[in-house]
Parts: C-alpha cells; structure tokens; sequence
C-alpha cells in the first residue's frame, strides 16, 4: 500500500482527493474483464445511504450500473438502475462522470452527488467535503492473475444533503465515507472480501477507521488485510497482513429483507448468509487495537458472473474500539458498514 497524507489538511485535502480518485475508465478500452466503481455511504443514527457508481466489462460490452440502498428506521429502499451507455459519460483522468440521470461531480475538492428518483427510486442531492488524508492501495495481485488497487476517503463530512423520501429529510451534519476501486478482475473470480469502516456519531470524535480482509473465494488464503486508523483526519496507525487477525462469527437466520434482485426465499442457503459480527485485531510493539463490528440488518444484490451468483452484502453495523496507538488511549463506539463478497 502506498499513503499519502498532505502536510496541512485543511489546506490540502481539497486538492489532494481528487488528485488521486479520478476515473481510470479501463472498462470503455481494456479487451479483457475489467471493473471500476466510485462507491458512497452517508452515516447517521440509524440511517446508511449507500450510492455506487460502476462500469464492468463483460464478455466485451460495458456495463454501467446505479445502486442505491436506503437504511432508515430499520426498513430498506432503494434499488438498482443500469443506464444506456449512450447516457453515460465518463472520462479517464476526472472525477465527473453521469449515469442517467444520477451524477457525481468534483467542485472545488468536495464531492457533488445527485440521486434522481427515476433511476432508483431515491431522491437527493448531497456535498461531501473530504475529512481525513486518503489512502492509496495498488496493485494486489488476485489469484486468477487480476489485479486490484483503490483509494479510500475515510472520512467526509456532509456539508449540505438533502433526502427526499418525497418529504425532504436534512442530512447535513451527518458523516460519509467513500473508496474508488479499479482492476482487471471481474466478480466471479477466485477472491472474496469483507470491507468495513467506521465513523463517529458526533463530527467532534477525533476517531476513525477503515479495516480489509480480502481472501480466496473459500476464505482459506488471505492475500491482504489491514486495518488503518485515522485521528483528527490524520492517519494515526495502520496495521497490514500478519500484523492483522480477521474473524467472523454467527449467521443471520433469515433472508435479508432487501435483496436484489428479488428470488425466490427458498435460495436463501443456497446463496448462504452474512456473518452477525467481524472483528480485526492489529498488533504490533505496543500499539494494539480491537475492533468487533455488529451488524444491524443486511441487504444483498445477486450478480451473475462468471457462470455463478456472486452475493455482495451491506451490512449497517456498530463497531466497538479498544486499544493503545502511538501512547493514545482508543475507547469508542463508531458507525459504520460492513460489505461482504461471497461467490
């Protein structure tokens, strides 16, 4: 993994997010699979609004996609919209980029997302100004020879959004993670990945985080993990491979009540089911952290690919924090999302 963190940032952050989290767009010209997607999800007490942006190359034709997931109030709305490629407009080298109707844009450092209605059934118009330095990750090595890198925000802060569910719910004040993720890899390979993040409840909390585990498709061979530790938008403390220990434990007994598409509930265990909990534990010298990670409900898009169905689980989650980093004392409780890849 490669950091880069700015030597002010309230100064630079602005500058330095979209100098690393612009469009590779690999999928319009590479002959082979390929993935790219910008992927969002705005926090609060007892909301996730979760917004990714995607194109896939798939048996040589582009695929654009919208998906947008509601958490609110323990129920789930949202859903999934796949554009014309004639109304998508995506360029390598910016962050801009237009799906339908739907659009996120790069205005003076922060991120200007706009949902429309149409395409998802969720309405919403969001500022998100980045909060803490990001953190760049190139070239994992898949082991079907594809290759993985991405960038993560770990922490913005909403400056302006607006819900619309048709009446008009402010979630200004509320915090926001994002990564962008790029490859030539496609779902259905031979990998696997759980992918967590936390946010304070209040903008106050100095604590953030962000954690990976990313393994064969049976879960028997990790190739990476880590977990990377940010305070006062500054990274604090990262953890990487055997300096890592990833568990998951227990099964939601029943069908996730949002699952895209809708199928028949009898394939529930066929497709298998989301952990109740995943925690990371990072070690190294004196400086220790645990995190355990509940989840709170789930929903699932089913992806054909590869000749089989891959799952991708979200996960609303609560994490708890322990530890000692750099003679800091860490005692917290964040909010976060914990996505799992099955397939």
């Amino acid at each position: 993994m490669s950091l880069f963190q700015p030597a002010s940032p309230a100064a630079a952050l602005g500058k330095l997010a979209p100098a690393l989290d612009w469009w590779r767009a690999a999928p319009l010209t590479a002959p082979g699979g390929a993935l790219e997607w910008m992927h969002f999800v705005i926090v609060g007490q007892g909301l996730r609004l979760l917004v990714n942006l995607s194109l896939r190359r798939e048996a040589g034709e582009v695929r654009p996609r919208v998906v947008v997931l509601l958490w609110s109030g323990g129920v789930w709305s949202g859903g999934i919209h796949e554009p014309r490629m004639r109304d998508v407009e995506v360029r390598a080298g910016g962050v801009d980029a237009f799906f339908g109707a739907s659009f996120v844009r790069s205005v003076g450092g922060d991120y200007v997302l706009h949902l429309d209605p149409a395409d998802t059934g969720v309405a919403g118009d969001f500022v998100l100004r980045p909060e803490a330095a990001p953190l760049l990750a190139t070239n994992l090595k898949l082991p079907d020879s594809g290759r993985f890198h991405w960038v993560s925000v770990p922490r913005l802060s909403v400056v302006s959004g607006e819900l619309r569910l048709p009446h008009a719910v402010s979630l200004t004040g509320c915090t926001a993670y994002h990564d962008h993720n790029w490859g030539s890899f496609d779902f259905g390979g031979d990998f696997a990945w759980e992918w967590s993040f936390g946010l304070p409840a209040s903008p106050l909390d100095p604590w953030s985080l962000m954690a990976l585990r990313v393994s064969d498709r049976a879960r028997h061979r990790t190739l990476v993990a880590g977990l990377a530790v940010w305070r006062d938008g500054q990274l604090w403390r990262d953890f990487r491979n055997a300096e890592v220990e990833f568990s998951r434990s227990g099964r939601w007994a029943e069908a996730p009540p949002h699952r895209l598409p809708a199928l028949d509930p009898d394939t529930f265990e066929a497709l298998g089911s989301p952990p109740l909990t995943a925690s990371w534990h990072g070690r190294d010298g004196s400086d220790w952290i645990d995190v355990v990670g509940s989840t709170e409900s789930s929903a699932q898009l089913i992806l054909p690919a590869g000749g089989r169905l891959v799952v991708l689980s979200e996960l609303p989650s609560r994490l708890r924090v322990l530890g000692s980093l750099r003679g800091r004392s860490v005692d917290c409780g964040l909010l976060g999302m914990l996505e799992v890849v099955d397939g």
